[in-house]
C-alpha cells in the first residue's frame, strides 16, 4: 500500500459516496480510476466470496486520483482486488464495454453480478478473452440499480490499471483510429528495417545492419507491449508473452549500444568507452537470456524486469554522453544522433519513473517510449545518412588530395625526367667532346710519334748509305737521333706521369722546403726550358718555408716552365718569382705569350684540352691538369691571370708552415 494513499483515504474516506459512477446516454466513455475501491491481498489467496464478506469489505479503500488518470500500482508482489460500483440512468444503454488498455497484466479476472467469472490476462491463453482484442475488454451489462463489479489483478511487470467504460459504438470508432495509428507506426518500423538491411547488404556496412536489428528489436518490443504480438504472433504461448516486451527491449538496448559504438567510432576515438559499452551490452544480452530462461518461473521475472529498466536507462545516458563528447571533438554527424538518443533517454527515464510509481500514468507517460522511438528511429536514419555524406565528402577530399599529390608527383617526375634528360644530353655532349679530344689526342700521338720515327728512320737510312760509301758522319747523325728519341721519351713520360698522378697524390711525401732556395735550384736545373727566351728570377725575402712533396712540386713547377716556353715567342721574357700574402707563399711563372680568353680559364685545366688542337705547338693537354691536381693535393690554390694579347701568369699558392686552409683553385 502506498503511504501517501493512506493520508488521502483518511481525509476523503468519510466523504466518499456510497455508489461511485452513474452513466447516462450522453456519456460515450468514462475513465473509472478515480472512482473505484481497492483491496490489497498480500497473501494472493483470497476469493471473491471472501472479499465480499463483511469482514473484508471494510478493507476496501477509495482510490483518489485525478480525473482520467490511470491507477498506477508500480512493481508489487501483491494481488489487488478492485471494486467498481456502477449504475445507469433509464435512458442509457444497458450494454457497455470495460476496457483495460494495458497488455502486461498477468492475471486479470472479471466478476459481474450474477455472471460466471471471466479468467483473462497475459499469462492465460487468448481464447479465454471475452473479446478478441489486444487489450482486455469485458462486456458489462448495467442496471438502473447500483451494482458492484470486481476485478482481481496480478502482474510481475509494473502494474497499471487504466479503467475506461465505453459505449459500444464510441469504442469501435476509438479502436479503429488507435489501430490505424499503431499500424502506421509499425509500418514505418518495418520499412526502416528492410531499407537499412538493403543498405547494409549493398554498402557492406555493419552500422546499417546493427541499426536494422535495433529497429526490429524495438518494434517487436513495442508490438508485444501493445498487445498485438500475444494476439497474432504467439497466442498459444502466454508464458512468453509475459516476458516478451522487456526481452525485446533489452535486445534493442544492447543493439543500440553496439550501433552507437560503431556509429561514433569509439573503438578508434574512445577505446575505453567502447570497452565499457561492450560490457553493458553484454549485461543486457544476459538479461534477455535470463528472461527467456525464467519464462516458466514468474517469481524470478520481476528482478529481471527491474534490472532491464536500470540498465537500459544507464545505456541511453551513456550513449548520450559519448555522443556529446564526439560532437565537442568535431564530429558534426553526432548532432542528429544526440537528438534522437536524447529523446529515447528522456523517454526511458519517464517510463522507468512511471513503472516505479514516481510519475502518474497517462496517455503521454504510458506511450512515451513508443512516441520517442517513432521520432528517434527516423532521426538515427538521418544521422546515418549524414555520416555517410560526411564520409563521402572526406573520401572525395582524400581523393582530391591524392589526385593533387599524384599530379604534383607527375610534375616532379616530369621535372626529374627533363632534368635527367638534360643531364644525359650534357653527359652525351661531354662524351662526344671527350671522344673528340681522344680522337685529337690519337691524331696528335700519331703525329708526334710519326715525326720522331720518321726522323730516326731517315737518319738511319742515311747512316746505312754512308756506311756503304765508307763515309762516317756520326757527329751529325747522333745528335739528331738523340733529339728524336728524347722527344718521344718526353711525350711518353708525360702520358705515364698523368696516369700515375692519382696514386702519387694519395701518398704525399711532404716535408719542409725553404722556398727561395728551392726555386733558385729548380730554375738552374731546368734552364734548358729557357734557352730560347729571356728570363728573370725575383725572390721575395719574406717567402717562408712550405711543407710539400718535393717531387710533385718540382713536376708542377717544370710543367709551368715548359708551358711558358712553348706558348711564348722566342726572345720574349719569362719572369719567375716568389710571392707572399698573409698565410700563403707563392711561386709565379709569367710569360708574354698570346694569353687566354676568360671563357677558357677553366677549360684549360681539363684533361687533353688544347686551345688550338691543330696548332703548331706540341703537347698533349695534360700539363696544366697535372699542375692543378698537385696544388689541390697540397691544399693550395692555382691562380691564373691572363687575357688575350697580354700573356699569362700562373701562380702556385701554398700555405705557410703551420697554416691550414681549404683547397680551392682559380
Amino acid at each position: 500500500m502506498k503511504p501517501w494513499w493512506l493520508l488521502w483515504w483518511w481525509v476523503c474516506g468519510l466523504a466518499w459516496p456510497a455508489w461511485g459512477v452513474t452513466l447516462n446516454a450522453d456519456t460515450p466513455q468514462r475513465p473509472l480510476a478515480g472512482q473505484v475501491w481497492l483491496l490489497e491481498d498480500r497473501s494472493r489467496t483470497m476469493t471473491l466470496d471472501e472479499v465480499r464478506s463483511s469482514a473484508h469489505a471494510a478493507r476496501f479503500q477509495p482510490v483518489v486520483a485525478p480525473s482520467g488518470q490511470p491507477l498506477n500500482l508500480g512493481f508489487t508482489h501483491s494481488v489487488y482486488w478492485v471494486r467498481i460500483p456502477l449504475q445507469r440512468t433509464a435512458d442509457a444503454p444497458a450494454l457497455w464495454l470495460l476496457e483495460i488498455p494495458f497488455a502486461l497484466i498477468d492475471e486479470l479476472d472479471f466478476f459481474a453480478p450474477g455472471q460466471p467469472a471471466i479468467r483473462s490476462g497475459s499469462a492465460r491463453p487468448v481464447v479465454q478473452r471475452p473479446v478478441f482484442h489486444r487489450h482486455f475488454v469485458f462486456p458489462v451489462t448495467l442496471d438502473t440499480a447500483p451494482q458492484d463489479f470486481y476485478l482481481r489483478v496480478a502482474a510481475d511487470n509494473p502494474m497499471t490499471l487504466p479503467l475506461v467504460l465505453w459505449q459500444t459504438a464510441a469504442y469501435s470508432q476509438h479502436d479503429q483510429i488507435a489501430t490505424l495509428l499503431q499500424g502506421l507506426y509499425y509500418g514505418c518500423v518495418l520499412i526502416l528495417c528492410v531499407y537499412h538491411l538493403f543498405l547494409a547488404w549493398s554498402l557492406r556496412d555493419r552500422r546499417f545492419a546493427l541499426y536494422a536489428a535495433y529497429c526490429l528489436a524495438m518494434g517487436l518490443g513495442m508490438f508485444a507491449g501493445n498487445g498485438f504480438a500475444g494476439l497474432y504472433l504467439w497466442p498459444d504461448t502466454p508464458q512468453f508473452d509475459r516476458i516478451s516486451q522487456n526481452l525485446f527491449l533489452s535486445l534493442a538496448a544492447a543493439l543500440g549500444l553496439m550501433f552507437s559504438s560503431a556509429f561514433l567510432q569509439l573503438d578508434v576515438r574512445q577505446p575505453r568507452q567502447a570497452l565499457l559499452w561492450r560490457g553493458l551490452s553484454a549485461a543486457l544480452w544476459l538479461v534477455a537470456a535470463l528472461l527467456w530462461a525464467a519464462m516458466w518461473r514468474p517469481s524470478a521475472q520481476q528482478p529481471l524486469h527491474i534490472a532491464f529498466m536500470v540498465l537500459s536507462s544507464a545505456s541511453a545516458l551513456g550513449i548520450l554522453y559519448s555522443g556529446a563528447q564526439q560532437w565537442r571533438a568535431g564530429m558534426k554527424e553526432a548532432r542528429l544522433f544526440m537528438l534522437g538518443w536524447g529523446m529515447v533517454w528522456g523517454a526511458a527515464l519517464v517510463a522507468t519513473a512511471r513503472a516505479f510509481g514516481w510519475l502518474p500514468t497517462n496517455a503521454f507517460t504510458g506511450y512515451v517510449l513508443q512516441i520517442a522511438s517513432a521520432v528517434e528511429m527516423p532521426l538515427l536514419s538521418l544521422a546515418l545518412a549524414d555520416i555517410i555524406r560526411h564520409e563521402r565528402q572526406r573520401h572525395e577530399a582524400r581523393q582530391a588530395y591524392s589526385l593533387d599529390a599524384l599530379r604534383a608527383s607527375e610534375a616532379r617526375l616530369e621535372h626529374t625526367v627533363a632534368e635527367r634528360t638534360r643531364q644525359i644530353e650534357q653527359a652525351l655532349q661531354s662524351e662526344k667532346a671527350l671522344l673528340a679530344q681522344h680522337l685529337r689526342f690519337s691524331t696528335m700521338i700519331s703525329h708526334e710519334v710519326r715525326n720522331p720515327l720518321g726522323i730516326i728512320d731517315g737518319q738511319l737510312s742515311l747512316m746505312a748509305k754512308e756506311h756503304e760509301l765508307g763515309i762516317q758522319h756520326l757527329d751529325k747523325r747522333l745528335p739528331v737521333l738523340l733529339g728524336a728519341v728524347r722527344r718521344m721519351a718526353s711525350m711518353f713520360n708525360r702520358w705515364l706521369e698523368h696516369s700515375r698522378m692519382g696514386l702519387a697524390l694519395d701518398n704525399l711525401d711532404a716535408h719542409r722546403i725553404p722556398l727561395n732556395d728551392w726555386v733558385q735550384r729548380q730554375v738552374h736545373s731546368n734552364a734548358y726550358c729557357l734557352t730560347q727566351h729571356r728570363w728573370t728570377l725575383t725572390l721575395t725575402p719574406t717567402a717562408a718555408q712550405v711543407e710539400a712533396d718535393e717531387y710533385l712540386l718540382e713536376t708542377a713547377f717544370v710543367n709551368l716552365l715548359e708551358n711558358a716556353s712553348k706558348y711564348a715567342a722566342a726572345g720574349t721574357l719569362i719572369a719567375i718569382e716568389t710571392r707572399t700574402r698573409p698565410g700563403w707563399v707563392g711561386i709565379a711563372v709569367c710569360d708574354e705569350g698570346p694569353g687566354i680568353a676568360p671563357e677558357h680559364h677553366e677549360d684549360i685545366f681539363r684533361d687533353y684540352f688544347r686551345l688550338e688542337p691543330e696548332g703548331g705547338v706540341r703537347g698533349m693537354g695534360l700539363g696544366l691538369p697535372i699542375v692543378r691536381r698537385i696544388v689541390l693535393a697540397h691544399q693550395g690554390q692555382l691562380e691564373l691571370d691572363s687575357a688575350p694579347g697580354r700573356g699569362s701568369c700562373f701562380c702556385i699558392w701554398l700555405p705557410e708552415c703551420g697554416t691550414a686552409t681549404t683547397a680551392t683553385a682559380t
